[in-house]
């Protein structure tokens, strides 16, 4: 196979996606919470400090997924009393969602998993490679988020 096959980038790129959700369910089984729940926890979180507020159709949107695995994921997280959610108070359609106090807690731990995570995907390279690695994975990001865009405009 030639070096420069796209499909040798997508199986290193699947394989490394498969490992990586591995490591994370499995670093997170004790918590009782997949990959996904903890990156909404996580992000969540961030949103919080940043003091803004979001509601269901935005966090669709920035976690890529569409609204019915959203709607499944945090139906699990708000049983678990790990967030909450309430009516915006001019549009009841619309669902603010919240972490509660057990979610921040545990978003403290989940925040060591990923770094753990992060540590391991880039520990072989050296720290200029890892700046390239992230410029190009950004690069790539953006450049598929702008066909997907296009493609949905059609």
């Amino acid at each position: 196979m030639d070096e420069d096959s796209i499909l040798m980038y997508s199986d290193y790129i699947g394989r490394i996606i498969h490992m990586l959700q591995l490591y994370l369910d499995e670093s997170l089984l004790p918590y009782e919470i997949t990959h996904q729940q903890a990156k909404i926890v996580s992000y969540l979180d961030e949103v919080e400090r940043s003091g803004k507020k979001i509601h269901q159709k935005q966090l669709d949107s920035k976690m890529g997924l569409t609204s019915s695995s959203i709607t499944s994921l945090l139906q699990s997280l708000e049983k678990k009393e790990f967030i909450k959610r309430e009516a915006d108070e001019i549009d009841a359609r619309k669902k603010f969602i919240y972490l509660t106090d057990k979610g921040r807690e545990l978003n403290k731990e989940f925040i060591v998993v990923f770094n753990k995570a992060e540590e391991l995907l880039t520990e072989v390279i050296q720290p200029e490679e890892r700046k390239l690695l992230f410029y190009i994975l950004k690069r790539i990001t953006l450049h598929l988020e702008n066909e997907e865009k296009g493609r949905m405009k059609r």
